[in-house]
């Protein structure tokens, strides 16, 4: 059985929803099946089992989303609020519809109403944790890792804007004044040698969307900025971070970039 906090986790993961490929819904519908039969016999547990498996294939399952709001309500668990909502808003979007079960979830919905609150306690309760963990770890993944599950709250609409994290507003407030800063710093054309063969030399030009293309040649990917670190994601090589030697070099034990 998840724990509470994963079962906050699986929640807000939910909330952002994703395409599944046809054999990932047809692996959900027989997994959320296979729950509402053991939940129709009082197998709470193996039915919640084959429930989170359907959501592993396909996170907007909506029949394991139900089944699984069921199940909270007579657990008096005041995230069954929140399933029951994903589920009736995936309801209203199959191209098969399904006007009995949406119904009873919107009915539910209804009858469940004072667990709002309660649910929105539990999300700020965790918004404050997040920001705890940030302060504590003040790395770049783990605010990034952080900002992403705020965000994710913010468009289910389970955290009011009054409710942030501090550290999601800063991040919030400095990110335009950021980009445009290394925008202007990075964007233009740079020489790279690779060090292994210096025979190799490409010259790419870094456009201000993030996106690098060498001028002569196929080679292109991403670019960003962490701190003095330029991270390059070269479309066939994967990620180089290179450190700032000077105003126009950069350089890691692969390639040395120069500005033109």
């Amino acid at each position: 059985m998840p724990q509470p906090h994963a079962v906050q986790l699986i929640l807000i993961t939910l909330m952002l929803g994703s395409i599944a490929c046809g054999a990932e819904r047809s692996m959900a519908d027989g997994f959320a099946a296979a729950g509402a039969a053991q939940a129709a016999n009082g197998k709470t547990e193996q039915a919640k089992d084959l429930l989170y498996k359907a959501l592993v294939y396909d996170d907007s399952c909506p029949d394991a989303l139900f089944e699984l709001a069921k199940i909270m309500d007579k657990e008096n668990n005041p995230l069954a609020l929140a399933f029951f909502q994903r589920a009736a808003s995936l309801y209203e979007k199959e191209s098969k519809p399904t006007p009995a079960k949406k119904s009873e979830a919107e009915k539910r919905l209804k009858a469940l109403d004072a667990y709002g609150p309660r649910l929105s306690v539990v999300m700020e309760e965790y918004a404050l944790e997040l920001d705890k963990i940030v302060k504590k770890i003040p790395d770049d993944a783990t605010r990034d890792a952080a900002s992403e599950r705020v965000g994710a709250m913010v468009s289910a609409n389970l955290l009011h804007a009054d409710k942030m994290p501090k550290f999601y507003n800063a991040a919030a407030a400095a990110k335009p004044t950021k980009g445009l800063q290394d925008s202007k710093e990075i964007g233009g054309v740079w020489h790279l040698t690779r060090r292994a063969d210096r025979a190799w030399q490409c010259t790419l030009d870094f456009d201000t969307d993030g996106t690098f293309q060498a001028v002569r040649g196929k080679e292109s990917g991403k670019w960003s900025m962490e701190g003095n670190v330029l991270v390059m994601d070269w479309k066939k090589w994967g990620i180089h971070k290179l450190k700032r030697i000077d105003k126009n070099t950069f350089s890691d034990d692969i390639d040395t970039i120069k500005r033109q």
